[in-house]
Formats: structure tokens, C-alpha cells, sequence
């Protein structure tokens, strides 16, 4: 229907832009949704010729060893043993069997050694979290304890200044006590040498 050519169309245009863009593994998922949907709309050759296309240009470029390249060769073979299954090809359909299992339970592995790796590394975040934090904490309590001790330390400077300074004060004042002593003295002699010439003088009048 002109509908369906509509959408055939569009998704063809989507899968341009996608390849252009060097996303293999976007490619390769809607060559797939392309596929199936030649497939539905009763054009067997051409999709049989499209899936060969697909394996060609897209799962052939994968990156190995991947969860996304197991998963896409596995429904490949998904629909080359559907192939096989409409002519009766038994060899066929067992050689397709085995391999769309064998990549369903590698991309099965793959997903669960990610899911692995995912855990891995938020208990690694966590840990590493757990790790700052604590060091974080006891940067704190240093700190707490250097200001702590600087606030002593400057307590106890401005105390030994306070004394200092008072027995300063204090030394100060003792000289000029001393001082006021030597004078007080020196005026009292000076006022006995005057009473003792007075005494004197009167006497020998």
C-alpha cells in the first residue's frame, strides 16, 4: 500500500542518515525492522537479498566479541533458518539453529558480564565514595584539632605577653620606688648636715 512504500521510504531515509553517522550497531537493528516488514509484506526475494546486504554492510564491520555484534548475528540466523525452514532444508536449518543459539547465549554471557562490570564499578564508586568521605571527615577532625591548638598556642602567646608585660610594669615601678628612695635619702642627709650647722652656728652665738 502506499502507506506501507510511505514508511518503507522513510525508515530507508533513517537508515542513511545513520549509516552516515557511523552508528553500525543503529544500522544494523533497523536494516532488521526493514527487513521484517519486506518479509510481512509477502517480498521474499527482495528481502532475502536485503538480509545478505545487512550481514555485508553492517554485522560484518561489528566490533567482535560484543554483546550488540552476538545479538545481531543471532537473529540473522534467526531468519536464514526461516529461509531454510520454507525449502525444507534440514542441513540448512540445523546449521542456522546452532549458530542463532550459540551467539543468543554469547550475547547472553556478554550481557551479564556487563551487568557484572556495572556492579563492579558502582561498588568501586561506592567504595571510592566511602573512601573520600572519610578522608574528608578526618581532614575535619585535623583541622579542628590544628585550629584548636593554634587557638591555645595564641591564648598562651598572649598570656606570657600579658605577664611579661606586667612584671615589666612591675620592674618599672620598683626602680622608681628605688629611685624615690636614693633621693629621699639623700635629701634626708642633706637636712641632718643643715640641722647640725644650725645646732652649731647657735651654739657658738
Amino acid at each position: 500500500t502506499p502507506k506501507d512504500q510511505k514508511n518503507e521510504d522513510q525508515r530507508i531515509a533513517s537508515l542513511s542518515y545513520i549509516e552516515k553517522a557511523g552508528d553500525l550497531v543503529g544500522a544494523s537493528f533497523l536494516s532488521f525492522s526493514i527487513y521484517n516488514d519486506l518479509y510481512a509484506q509477502g517480498k521474499i526475494a527482495e528481502a532475502n537479498i536485503f538480509l545478505e546486504k545487512i550481514k555485508l554492510d553492517y554485522l560484518d564491520k561489528l566490533d567482535e566479541n560484543t554483546r550488540e555484534k552476538y545479538t545481531c548475528l543471532a537473529m540473522y540466523h534467526e531468519r536464514k533458518k526461516r529461509q531454510a525452514l520454507e525449502s525444507n532444508d534440514t542441513k540448512t536449518i540445523l546449521y542456522h539453529t546452532e549458530l542463532q543459539f550459540k551467539n543468543e547465549l554469547l550475547a547472553k554471557e556478554k550481557e551479564k558480564q556487563s551487568a557484572l562490570n556495572r556492579l563492579e564499578d558502582q561498588y568501586l564508586y561506592e567504595k571510592e565514595q566511602k573512601k573520600n568521605k572519610a578522608l574528608e571527615e578526618k581532614s575535619k577532625i585535623l583541622y579542628t584539632v590544628i585550629y584548636s591548638a593554634l587557638l591555645v598556642l595564641g591564648l598562651l602567646i598572649g598570656f606570657l605577653y600579658f605577664v611579661h608585660r606586667s612584671r615589666e610594669r612591675v620592674k618599672k615601678q620598683k626602680e622608681i620606688i628605688e629611685d624615690s628612695m636614693i633621693k629621699i635619702k639623700e635629701l634626708n642627709h642633706k637636712n641632718e648636715i643643715l640641722l647640725s650647722e644650725v645646732h652649731h652656728r647657735i651654739k657658738n652665738s
